[in-house]
This record gives structure tokens, sequence and C-alpha cells, in this order.
């Protein structure tokens, strides 16, 4: 009967559908005047099952369970499931009846990334709204934190990809010191190396040892910082492992590994500060799909998941007991909220067409999105594309048939 949250996901994802921010460390949700029904079906552990979800479905239908269906919820937001949903799942029966009384029903596809068939349940249950997780066009998703280089006359900029075991240069300050070079790092330097490293920057190659090893024995060395040259033309990683050190460690690419070690072998001065100013933008990447959204189509017999997208990248929405503080999350999770408050719009602004009608239109006015090189993503992914709620509201005609799998 408490629906208090325990886990902080489902207030991020109530703060999405309605929340009230402040526009700055938080921001409104797509339909903040909406009211809000907490149904709580995840224990502080984060897990659940068919019954309860099922029960929470019911809930929804009748919330004063008087038998009348006058407080029917409008919109009910599923931000949970498992991966390789099919269609023999005990959410159907009571999806497929919730929505057929006339409440739209949105679930979260998954974050199981691009396979085929491993879309979730229950977003794959034929009336609910199965929402896929993109990029939207906040500065922080694609406006990046970057360090420079400095040889001479030549600057080099280099986006700031760092990881979970060194410090973030955005709380370092204003450092800067010479590189040198160590090579792999993957055995204990010698006393002369150390000697070196004592106030400079490590400049070492991926390859070998973990990067835990590799900052560890910088940091144990008095290196000021890491960084970290990628071993392959790939883009650079988030640096994972075990254990937290004191000292910034970013990894660059493989090209300006090679121009930066050339330049120390001839015997230049290469510097880096890990403060700068300068951002780097890939606009390219505002309106992609996230790496971790789930693909389909549906399992068994191919009925096309997921339908729509959304942003589900980095979303800044309500921090559980955090007052007015806001926190990012990421995940299909965060995507479906923005469709549910979609949802409640439609229901506003057309309040005598039915759940699939809505879903219809929705679906209608996605906008087609494309990955970094500019190819259309496919179905199985995108859906119908982005949500444009402004244009669904404009709506004109829609098809009585939200999509078709053939």
């Amino acid at each position: 009967e408490n629906p208090l949250d325990e886990g902080g996901h489902g207030s991020h994802v109530a703060g999405t559908v309605a929340g009230i921010g402040d526009g700055e460390k938080t921001y409104a949700g797509v339909a903040p005047d909406a009211d809000l029904y907490a149904i709580k079906v995840f224990g502080a552990e984060g897990s659940t099952g068919d019954a309860v979800v099922i029960a929470g479905l019911e809930y929804a239908a009748d919330p004063n369970r008087d038998g009348v269906l006058d407080d029917q919820l409008d919109v009910v937001n599923m931000s949970l499931g498992s991966s390789y949903g099919t269609p023999h799942v005990l959410y159907e029966e009571a999806i497929g009846n919730l929505v057929k009384g006339g409440t739209v029903v949105v679930a979260s596809a998954g974050n199981s990334g691009p396979n085929d068939y491993i879309v979730g349940a229950p977003s794959i249950v034929e009336e609910a709204l199965s929402v896929a997780a993109s990029v939207d066009n906040m500065n922080h998703n694609w406006k990046f934190d970057s360090i420079k280089f400095l040889a001479g006359q030549d600057t080099f900029v280099a986006e700031a990809i760092q990881g979970p075991i060194s410090k973030p240069v955005q709380e370092v300050g204003d450092l800067s010191g010479q590189l040198v070079h160590v090579g792999l790092a993957a055995a204990d330097f010698s006393p002369e190396v150390a000697a070196s490293l004592k106030g400079n920057v490590a400049l070492i190659d991926r390859g070998s040892v973990t990067f835990a090893e590799k900052v560890g024995r910088a940091a144990a060395a008095g290196a000021i910082g890491v960084i970290v040259a990628n071993n392959q033309p790939s883009a650079p990683i988030s640096m994972g492992g075990d254990g937290k050190f004191d000292i910034p460690a970013v990894m660059i690419t493989q090209a300006l590994g090679a121009s930066i070690k050339a330049k120390l072998a001839a015997g230049e001065t290469v510097t880096v500060n890990f403060k700068s100013d300068l951002k780097v933008e890939k606009p390219e990447l505002i309106d992609t799909l996230t790496g971790f959204s789930s693909k389909g189509p549906r399992s068994i017999d191919g009925l096309l998941k997921p339908e729509i997208s959304a942003p589900g990248s980095n979303i800044v929405s309500a921090k559980m007991g955090g007052g007015t503080e806001g926190v990012q999350m990421s995940g299909t999770s965060m995507a479906g909220p923005h469709v549910a408050g979609v949802m409640a719009l439609m229901k506003q602004a057309y309040p005598g067409l039915t759940p699939l009608e809505l879903k219809s239109i929705v679906m209608g006015h996605g906008k087609t999105i494309q990955d970094e090189k500019k190819k259309d993503y496919a179905l199985s992914r995108q859906g119908a594309g982005r949500v444009q709620v402004d244009k669904s509201l404009g709506v004109l005609a829609f098809s009585l048939q939200s999509s078709l799998s053939l």
C-alpha cells in the first residue's frame, strides 16, 4: 500500500512523465499537469513477478476498487521487462484487456542491445506501445569535455574518454604536465622510469594488462595523470576495472597516440592540460539510437517491435530523496515515460479516440532516424521512428492499423 520509492528508478521515471523542474538542475516532464499514480510493483531489491504486475494492471483499471471504472487510468507506463519476449506471456491478456477498456499501455523495449528478437516482454504484447531509446539534443549528449595537448606550435584536442577507476577531469582543476611514454606498463617500473614519472603524466599503450594495473603503477610512481593510447583504430572506450585512483586517466585514439609518440621520439616536449574550455562537438549523435536499446522483432511470430523511439540517453529527472536535485539515468526505462507523457497529451487532445487509435497517430508521425553514418536504422530497432508529439497533435487522419507485420 505504500508507494514510496526505495531504488530511485521510480522517482526518475515519474519525473519524466509529469515532473515540475526548475529548467536548470531539473526539467519539467512531458505532461507536467498530469496526475501521477504510483503503482509499486518492485521491492527494495528491484525485482518483481507476473502476479504482482498483473495486480498493478488491475489496480489501473479501478484505482478505488469499487467496481466502477470511471476512475480508470488514462495511461500506464511499464519501465520493466525481460528479454526475448514471446507472445505467450501472462501479461498479454491483462494488457490486452486493459487497452480494450480504454487505457494506453506504454512499455520499454529493453536494454539488451541490437540483437535479433531480444526485445523484451511486456512491450511485445500487441496492444502495448513498445519504446526504443534514442539520443536527444541536450548538450551533454553531443558536446563533450576535452583535454588539450601542446607540442611546440601544434595543438591537439581530444575528447576526455574516462572511466570509473580514475578521478574525473571535471574535478582536477587546471592540471597540466609533461608526457612520458612508458610503453605497456605491464610490469613494475624500474627506479629510473618511476623517477621520470614523478610529477609528470604517463603515456601508456593499451594492451597486455588491465587498465587498473596501468593506472595503479603510474599513480604509485607519482604520476599526476595517465593518457592511454588505443592499440586499435576503433574509438576509445571507458576504462573500467577494480580500484579507484586519485589521478585522472583518459584514453585517446590510436592515431593521436602515434602522433604524440612520434614527437616524443624526436625529442620534442609534449604537455597535456586536463582542463580545456573547448568542447568536442558531435552533432551527428543527435537522434541516433543508443547502443543498449533492444532490437526486435518479437520472437516466434516476427511481430514488429519496438514501435516508437524516444529519448533515453543521460536523461535528467527527479533524484529520489534529493529534494530539488536531479540525476542522470539511461535506459529504455527513461524512453518509455517520455512516450507515456506524450500519450497523456494525446488523451487530453483527443478524448474520444481509443488507445489503439492514439497509438496509430503517434506512430504515424514518428521521425525516421539514422545512425552516425546517415544510414536508416532497421524498423526492428527504431520502430516508426523518434516520437514527434507536436506533429501528432495536429493530426487530420490516421490508419486503423498502427503497423503491418508481414
